[in-house]
This record gives structure tokens, C-alpha cells and sequence, in this order.
């Protein structure tokens, strides 16, 4: 649906030039094409809707002579538009719509069905996780830890784990509902994760729109070869993210429209792969959530989870002085502070505190994101 919306850099129309090929003007008289010329000056290009013509390199006896091939486009989409106008833009001839879900099935019985649009890939499994606003960034941090140590959610609890006998080492993705929750979450959750001795501030990071497309590729290694663990982004980033490692996906804010939350949900599960994706709800969610929840199939098997409070004995009692050093570090930006490389080990330690500048390791886009 984006793609249709923006059409970047015209792709459509580019991608159906492309499928034409050169005309020969040795034939031109013969299949008389000449009114299937386009309006260019050099006369060299054949429409091709609905008809291409492409030359048959399989015939040994005329290679040379073009025959007549239907160019078919397809379309897939976790979310496909219903908006004609936006379809209209693709030049489809005589379209047909699948539904690879219930191909298979001989007729849809469900009264309801025709309300639901969307559908969820069958390896994902989903959970609720009641919670206070304010409990949200332990929680949230609880259930990330809770994954790493391949703790599953709801599940018997294990005490003598530490993430460094985690060999497999996975990603989670935290999608929230504003930029500005997006980056003091993303710093928030590099203080606790440094400062209780979980890891590196550097294994959180914020998958921002700030970052230009090599960074966000430079990220994405990162989060392949296990030096980035967690990522925190926005809705405008959930489209066209690809991590195999991704297991579990937290709405640490609930979305409002059932397409948001396929496309978030849709970022792990992939390819034939397990997958998670646990909602926070806080007072006043659960309505919400559960009439956008009806919208999408099996709405039926979401399950209420719970949280392993002991992994984050350690974030708890940190947790105050983590709140305190957030005012100070979105202070220290407003001066000049990358607001978009891990913080430093100054803002972790009891050092030198108040002057905010960066001695890490990750100092740089340069470094951080190898531009």
C-alpha cells in the first residue's frame, strides 16, 4: 500500500517500460504493431497492455521473430488496498484477487469473515501483558530479558541464566506510537541494559528516520552478526524490515488500525519461522485493542502472558537513577549530544557525569553505523 501511495520515483511506470523490448523495424509492417508504437521520438518501445511482444529465443528455426506473450503483473500484500484508485495506478487487465489463506478451502463459512481483512502468519503466537503506564519500561525490559534467555513467556522460570549462555542470541523489536516515545524509550532502555549489567548500552539502538538508507542496512548487520540485540522504532519503520534473528515483536503502545498491527507482527514469524509479539495493555487499552484485534483473523487465540519479575531484580533498584540521567542526556542533546549513537560509558559510570561527552566506543556514525 505504500508503494502505491508514494510511488517512488515513479517505479510503476518504469518497471512496465522496462518489460518492453526494442521494436525491429523488419516486422513492424508484418504484425502490423505500428499503432502499438508509444508516443517517443526515436519510436522504439511496444505497449504492452494487455499484449507484450518478446522474441523467441527458443525457436531454432526464427530465434528472430517476436510473438505475442500476456505480461502478467502480481501484486502480494500482507495488507492489499481495496481502493480502486490506488489499483488503477498498476494498469490491471481483467484483475483476479487470491487469498493464498483459503485457497484451498471450498467456501467460507464464518458470518464474520467478510469483516476481517487481515491475516497473520500461523507460526505467530500472541500474547497480552496487563500493565500500569508507568510499569511499561520494566516490563518491557522484563520481557525482553525474558526472551534472550530463552525464558518463553508464561512458561516455567529458570534462575540460573545469564545472557551470555544464550549461544543463539535473538532480536527484539519494541514498536511504540510517536518519535519522541520511540528515542527516550530507545535511551531509557541503553541505561538500564548498561547500568544493571545486562550488556552494552551499544546493544540497544533506535531505528530512526533520521538515518539514511546505508545506516539502516549498517543497523540491520548489526542486529545480524549479534552486536545489536533490541531495536526501538515507530510505526513508519515496521515496513521493509527483514532480520532473520527477530523473535518477538512488543507493542509497547497499541496501534490504532489492524494494519499497523499485521505489519508490525509481520516482522518476525517469517519464512516458515516461529515467532512472537506481546501487547501491553494499560488502563483504557484493552477495548481498544480487542475491537482492532477483531478486524484480523483467529482473533480467538490471543493469550493473556505474564512477566518473569525476577530477571529484572537488577533494573528495579537502577531503575530511579536510569530516570533521573534521561532528563539529563535529553538535556545534553538540545547542546549538541548525538541523539542517534549509544550513549557513553561517562553517562553509565559516577565520573565525569556533567559534561556529556562521549568517550565509547560507539562515538560516531562513522563507527556506530560504518558510514
Amino acid at each position: 500500500d505504500r508503494l502505491l501511495n508514494q510511488s517512488y520515483q515513479g517505479w510503476i511506470g518504469r518497471v512496465c517500460r522496462a518489460a518492453n523490448i526494442k521494436s525491429d523495424p523488419r516486422f513492424q509492417e508484418s504484425f502490423q504493431c505500428q499503432n502499438l508504437l508509444l508516443e517517443s521520438e526515436d519510436y522504439t518501445s511496444i505497449a504492452i497492455d494487455p499484449i507484450t511482444w518478446r522474441k523467441d529465443e527458443s525457436n531454432a528455426l526464427a530465434p528472430s521473430i517476436p510473438r505475442a506473450v500476456p505480461l502478467r503483473k502480481l501484486l502480494f500484500s500482507a495488507t492489499l488496498t481495496k481502493d480502486p484508485q490506488k489499483l488503477a495506478a498498476c494498469g490491471l487487465v481483467h484483475p483476479k484477487h487470491y487469498d493464498a489463506r483459503h485457497l484451498a478451502a471450498d467456501e467460507v463459512t464464518s458470518s464474520n469473515h467478510l469483516q476481517q481483512h487481515y491475516s497473520l502468519p500461523e507460526l505467530l503466537e500472541e500474547f497480552t501483558v496487563d500493565c500500569a503506564a508507568e510499569q511499561k519500561p520494566l516490563v518491557t525490559l522484563a520481557l525482553v530479558l525474558d526472551e534472550q534467555l530463552g525464558v518463553a513467556v508464561g512458561k516455567s522460570e529458570s534462575d540460573n541464566l545469564t545472557l551470555d549462555d544464550n549461544d543463539d542470541s535473538c532480536v527484539v523489536v519494541i514498536f511504540t506510537a510517536s518519535l519522541e516515545t520511540t528515542h527516550r524509550l530507545a535511551r531509557l532502555m541503553q541505561l538500564l541494559w548498561a547500568r544493571a549489567g545486562y550488556g552494552k548500552a551499544s546493544e540497544v539502538a533506535e531505528f530512526s528516520s533520521a538515518l539514511n538508507q546505508k545506516q539502516r542496512d549498517k543497523l540491520l548487520q548489526r542486529c545480524s552478526d549479534g552486536s545489536v540485540l533490541v531495536i526501538v522504532c515507530s510505526d513508519g519503520m515496521s515496513r521493509g524490515m527483514d532480520i532473520p534473528k527477530l523473535s518477538l515483536v512488543i507493542n509497547y503502545d497499541i496501534p490504532s488500525y489492524a494494519k499497523t498491527y499485521v505489519h508490525r507482527c509481520g516482522r518476525t514469524a517469517r519464512a516458515g519461522r516461529k515467532g512472537k509479539a506481546i501487547s501491553l495493555i494499560s488502563r483504557g487499552d484493552e477495548k481498544k485493542f480487542n475491537r482492532m484485534r477483531e478486524l484480523i483473523e483467529n482473533s480467538h487465540i490471543v493469550k493473556k502472558g505474564g512477566v518473569n519479575k525476577t530477571v529484572v531484580n537488577e533494573a528495579v533498584s537502577a531503575y530511579p537513577w536510569c530516570a533521573s540521567k534521561l532528563q539529563d542526556i535529553i538535556g545534553a542533546e538540545k547542546n549538541g549530544l548525538d541523539p542517534l549513537i549509544p550513549i557513553g560509558d561517562e553517562w553509565i559510570e559516577s565520573g565525569d557525569e556533567e559534561n556529556g561527552e562521549s568517550n565509547s566506543d560507539t562515538d560516531s556514525y562513522d563507527e556506530f553505523y560504518g558510514t
